[in-house]
């Protein structure tokens, strides 16, 4: 072996090879003998000591800046922010001021400290030592302090960069259910990792007999106790999920296998599937897909009925059926169980579907929350459809009138192709009448769902954005149904009107805010927390309350608070009793003044959704589709 004085190196490699270390940069500052301020660019700074504090940088000896530096009793160690690379190329550059121009005020020590760094530390200079080409400066730490939410630079292979901070670590499974997966599974859970979409589902590789396999732990949407208290939350979760995709099992429909159910928990072990949820980019792949669920969904409504009976005895159990099939009979009796005031676009959606009810006779099981987002795929094919919890057996254009919905939220373009597709796959036509049904049943599902979270919102719920953006989406979609059933135009949201509700809004905003400051995670961080003021900001911007301004829109729609005066005949000042008359005029009069009542509620849901807007980049989650890109208006796609 060649003694190490021996040992060669090609510079250019070790420069390479060490290139792959990422490293932080700092600027060191100090004011010089002349009373100057000075600086000089580093990428090799370190922590050294923490009893005594000390750290260290090394720089070049050929630096023309160091020897100034070297003169100064102290330093300062500012740490750059991933926005300061120019700041960076400044301090790295020789010769000229380069503090010409630059915001900094002083350090404890004197030395420079700049404006806007992510960290800065102060020092006395220890000890400068020979370290080859470089020096190595040793110095005390007097005082540091740093911003809580800034990202660093980095410099990494020859460039810049910033780095995001790694998601907390994933808490362990509990280790009851841990020891469910491993009794079920036959094999210990490992290797666990958060799959959040509004619940807390887990990922995880489990060590079976057979080998690994990787296996998805589905919690229900609420803990079991707040479950057991709620007929739709008890009726349609996990367990009817687990007994659906049990019968699913060799129907040729493309689902998740269920390893198992349990009831403790109300978790659902399934086995994982490739895919994602995101929609292709371009409106031929989304077409694509959207064809290929649309013969799924045929095929799905073809299979026997007989292979269903433990659905159907859910189905019982949980009451659906008659003017409020499915999960909107179960939905709709925990909403008239809760105290508060009416609502009259609910109440008028109600009385529709009991003036347009559906012939029955035709059954079969239902994908049930049906459309966009609701299936994985992979290289352009579909390789599950998601999300049983609502399936049942029903009528089949309850699925196509869910899938118009969802269109709603999450529109891919292509639902004219989704119908035409599914009427080819069936050999018939769909039932336009019944799809409007059951579209109207889906923003009822969706409306009476989120309204207690609506009234009073909770800075901590996961939801609570969401469920402002859904609630307008909803309340727009069932005035575009209402109205064209009444041969309406749809609504536009072009004109620049005011929203509803800005009071639960600057509470769920100032909540979040107070959360923020006592150092409380919010869902969604300051992201959300920023979408939401800019809601605020856009509805108190374009009227106030209502548009209730007194001022009128100004933007083709009457002013909120006269339109209502107008619809009752009086003005009343009250917005409570505003409300409260409305909805008795819906429940006495709404046949013989239907056209005026939807047009009323169409011209408020408009006002609502132009407010929200900004809250539709909150529907997001990992692998779903990006938030909508798409002009303000009606909500629902149209198809022939």
């Amino acid at each position: 072996m060649r003694p190490a004085s021996a040992l060669t190196v090609d510079p250019a490699h070790f420069r390479r090879v060490l290139g792959h270390f990422p490293t932080g940069v700092v600027v060191i500052t100090a004011i010089d003998a002349a009373g100057c301020p000075v600086g000089m660019a580093v990428g090799s700074f370190t922590s050294v000591s923490l009893d005594p504090p000390l750290v260290g940088f090394l720089p070049d000896r050929s630096s023309t800046s160091f020897p100034r530096i070297r003169t100064a009793a102290s330093f300062c160690v500012n740490v750059l922010a991933a926005d300061q690379r120019e700041l960076c190329q400044r301090f790295a550059s020789r010769g000229g001021d380069k503090f010409a121009g630059l915001e900094w005020a002083p350090a404890p020590s004197g030395a420079p400290r700049l404006a806007g760094v992510a960290a800065w530390i102060d020092c006395d200079l220890v000890s400068v030592s020979e370290a080859g080409d470089h020096y190595f400066v040793l110095g005390r730490v007097r005082e540091l302090d740093a911003q809580a939410d800034a990202t660093p630079l980095v410099f990494h292979r020859g460039g810049y960069g910033g780095i995001e901070p790694l998601p907390p670590p994933t808490p362990p499974l509990p280790p009851e259910l841990a020891s469910w997966i491993e009794r079920v599974a036959g094999g210990p859970p490992r290797r666990v990792r958060r799959l959040d979409r509004w619940r807390s589902n887990h990922v995880l590789d489990v060590d079976t007999p057979g080998g690994t396999r990787t296996m998805v732990v589905k919690a229900p949407r609420v803990p079991m106790a707040v479950q057991s208290r709620s007929r739709a939350l008890s009726g349609y979760g996990t367990h009817r999920e687990s007994v659906v995709l049990t019968a699913l099992a060799g129907s040729g429909i493309a689902v998740p296998t269920a390893h198992g159910y349990s009831a403790e928990h109300g978790t659902l072990l399934l086995e994982w599937m490739p895919g994602h949820t995101a929609l292709p980019d371009t409106p031929a792949g989304r077409a694509a897909l959207l064809r290929e669920y649309a013969r799924q969904l045929a095929v799905l409504h073809a299979l026997d009925t007989g292979r269903f009976a433990e659905v159907a005895a859910l189905d019982s159990a949980a009451g659906s059926g008659g003017t409020e099939p499915g999960p909107l009979g179960a939905v709709l009796a925990d909403y008239d169980r809760r105290p508060g005031p009416g609502d009259p676009l609910l109440d008028l959606a109600r009385w529709w579907l009991t003036q347009h009810p559906v012939p029955g006779g035709e059954r079969c099981l239902l994908h049930g929350d049906a459309g966009p987002g609701q299936f994985l795929a992979e290289d352009g094919r579909i390789t599950a459809l998601l999300d049983w919890e609502l399936s049942h057996l029903g009528h089949p254009m309850s699925d196509l009138g869910y899938a118009r919905f969802r269109e709603g939220l999450y529109p891919s373009g292509a639902f004219d192709a989704f119908v035409t597709e599914y009427s080819a796959a069936c050999g018939r036509p769909v039932d336009r009448p019944a799809i409007d049904y059951f579209t109207v049943a889906a923003g009822l599902v969706m409306l009476a769902g989120v309204s207690a979270d609506v009234r009073r919102p909770r800075a901590h719920h996961p939801e609570a954005l969401q469920r402002f953006w859904w609630d307008a989406v909803a309340r727009m979609a069932l005035c575009q149904v209402l109205g064209e059933s009444l041969g309406h135009p749809p609504q536009d949201t072009a004109a620049e009107t005011g929203g509803d509700d800005l009071e639960a809004l600057a509470g769920l905003l100032s909540a979040r805010l107070e959360r923020s400051a006592a150092g409380t995670k919010v869902p969604g961080g300051a992201e959300h927390t920023l979408l939401l003021a800019r809601a605020l900001e856009r509805a108190v911007s374009l009227g106030g309350p209502g548009g209730g301004t007194g001022g009128g829109s100004g933007g083709g729609l009457p002013d909120a608070e006269a339109d209502t005066a107008e619809l009752l005949g009086r003005h009343l000042p009250d917005a409570r009793r505003r409300q409260d008359e409305v909805c008795a005029l819906v429940r006495e009069h709404a046949a013989e003044r239907l056209d005026e009542l939807v047009g009323y509620l169409g011209r408020r849901a408009v006002r609502r959704l132009a407010a929200l807007a900004p809250l539709a980049g909150t529907d997001t989650w990992d692998g779903g589709p990006a938030p909508a890109e798409r002009p303000l208006g009606p909500v629902l796609p149209e198809f022939s």
